[in-house]
Parts: C-alpha cells; sequence; structure tokens
C-alpha cells in the first residue's frame, strides 16, 4: 500500500516518462501491486451520500472524516491521481446539497464532463460547472408537479423538502415512515395513478419519482455519456433504491450495520466470498472501499 501524501509529493518531483516507474514502485510491495496492475483499477466509485458519505437520521457530520476523502479528491486532480476512479454520488439529495458536498470534498476538481446523480436518478449535476441536466421527459415533470400539488392538499401537516424534480415528503411527528408511506401509496391509488411513479423511502423521509427514473437509469446514462463499462463500476449503497444499481455495477459494497437487511442480502448473494459487506459507519466505510479498490492509504 502506498500513502497517499507520498504518491502527491512524488508527483511534482518527476517527469512524466518517470511517473509510470514511480508508480511501479510505490505500489510494488504486497499485499498486491497497484491493484494487480493499474489496468485492472475501476473507472468510477458511486457511492449513496445518505448512509455513506453522510450519516443518515440528519446526524452531525464528523468533518474530520470528511477531509480523509477529500484527499482521496485533491489526489485525484494530480498528474498521477488521474488514472484513479473518481468517486461520484448518486442520491436522493436535491441539487444544493449535493453542491455542498461536492465543494467540501473537492468534487468541483473534477473535470467538467463528471456527473454526479441527484434527486434519485430524476437529473445530474455537474459539480465543475454548476450545470443541472433534467433526465424527465416534459410529461414525466408536468406529471411530478401535478402529484406534489395533490399531495401537499392532502398532506397538511408533513413538511416537503425542496425538491425540483422529484417529491420528498417528511413525516409529522409521532408518525412513522410506514405510515406515512401507506397514506402516499393510498392517495396516489385513488388518483389513478400507480403505474406513474415510484414509491420509496430512505429512514427519514418518503421519496416520489417518475417510474421510469431510478438511480440506476442515470447512472447507466453517466456509463454511456463516459464510456464505461459497467463492469468497471463500484457501487456503494445502503438503502432498498440502491440495490438495482448494486447489482448492475461490476463491484457492490454495503455497511454491515445501519442498513436494510435486503441491502447485505444481495450484496452477499453477489459476492459470496463475503469480503464486501464492510463493518464500517458512513464515511468509514466509504474510505475503506476507496483504500481496498484503488491499494492506497488516505491520510
Amino acid at each position: 500500500y502506498a500513502p497517499i501524501r507520498l504518491i502527491m509529493f512524488a508527483s511534482v518531483l518527476v517527469t512524466e516518462q518517470g511517473r509510470r516507474k514511480v508508480m511501479d514502485w510505490l505500489f510494488s510491495s504486497p499485499p498486491r501491486t497497484m491493484r494487480e496492475a493499474q489496468h485492472l483499477l475501476p473507472k468510477i466509485i458511486a457511492s449513496d451520500l445518505e448512509g455513506c458519505i453522510t450519516p443518515s437520521g440528519r446526524t452531525e457530520l464528523d468533518l474530520r472524516k470528511i477531509q480523509r476523502l477529500r484527499s482521496y479528491c485533491d489526489f485525484l486532480a494530480t498528474p498521477l491521481g488521474k488514472a484513479f476512479p473518481p468517486v461520484i454520488l448518486y442520491t436522493g439529495r436535491s441539487q444544493g446539497y449535493v453542491e455542498f458536498t461536492a465543494q467540501s470534498l473537492g468534487m468541483v476538481k473534477y473535470d467538467s464532463y463528471i456527473p454526479l446523480v441527484i434527486e434519485n436518478g430524476a437529473a445530474l449535476y455537474y459539480p465543475h460547472t454548476k450545470k443541472t441536466v433534467c433526465l424527465l421527459t416534459p410529461e414525466q415533470r408536468s406529471a411530478i408537479r401535478k402529484l406534489d400539488g395533490a399531495l401537499r392538499e392532502h398532506l397538511l401537516g408533513n413538511e416537503f423538502e425542496p425538491k425540483a424534480y422529484m417529491i420528498t415528503v417528511n413525516p409529522m411527528v409521532g408518525q412513522s415512515i410506514e405510515e406515512l408511506k401507506k397514506i402516499i401509496e393510498k392517495r396516489i391509488e385513488m388518483l389513478g395513478e400507480t403505474d406513474t411513479f415510484a414509491i420509496s423511502n430512505s429512514i427519514t423521509a418518503v421519496d416520489i419519482t417518475p417510474a421510469a427514473a431510478t438511480k440506476l437509469t442515470a447512472l447507466q446514462r453517466v456509463a454511456e455519456d463516459l464510456e464505461v463499462d459497467a463492469k468497471s463500476i463500484v457501487a456503494l449503497g445502503d438503502s432498498v433504491s440502491d440495490i438495482a444499481a448494486l447489482m448492475w455495477a461490476g463491484e457492490a459494497f454495503c455497511p454491515a450495520f445501519g442498513v436494510d437487511r435486503e441491502v447485505v442480502d444481495s450484496v452477499e448473494g453477489k459476492h459470496p466470498e463475503g469480503t464486501h459487506v464492510i463493518h464500517g459507519y458512513d464515511i468509514d466505510f466509504v474510505v475503506e472501499v476507496v483504500e481496498r479498490v484503488c491499494g492506497l492509504r488516505l491520510p
């Protein structure tokens, strides 16, 4: 394993011709040599946000832990780091939340063509240019707006998060996520729109998106635009809405705790060797995966 600060220091000292030799030297120690040769590195590490990079349940961030992942994103901007996979996000969070996270992690240094998936796959956000691209059709956007109005009239006591392309509803005090989800499902059924929308939930809220817009379809769009095969993508997730993406990617990881059992079962089924369920919480989990798949040691 090579300490990442040593790699960044070396990138300043050596010439372009000598960088490959330096990389081979840095990664020549066991247990692996530059992830068993550099061509085996993944092309993308796609991580869910809440419950992976940020803690779930709206608890506070540990900025010291955030700095560890930030060091990797900074490394990607160096000449040697360009050979390593960027960490991108696929999340139900809004553009503003994701923009702040991307700035905190240094993702604004990414090339302008690398996007992050926001609002459960309804849009892409490009941190380098601050550009948002909606992936919904005009009909889907119209339908989600119409449903938003109908639900606000019906759920007067619930908080609606500010989303542009999807609907996120928070439960009232004393109301469980399961109760809120059933109420929303019933209302959509009464409107005759059951097949039009997909309903999912996190620990803190219920999400409604057009049925055809998912985290997976958005990641597939990203892979197509970047000309990356699914086998070259590592996916990290902790919720049921992440399972499709986890099963599609070449490698899948999830935390061992604070996660739906269905997610753990899916990852263990995909990787029966039992090495892809990580005993770490939120960003510690993400950092461990980055270190493992890249053969690095983050400071």
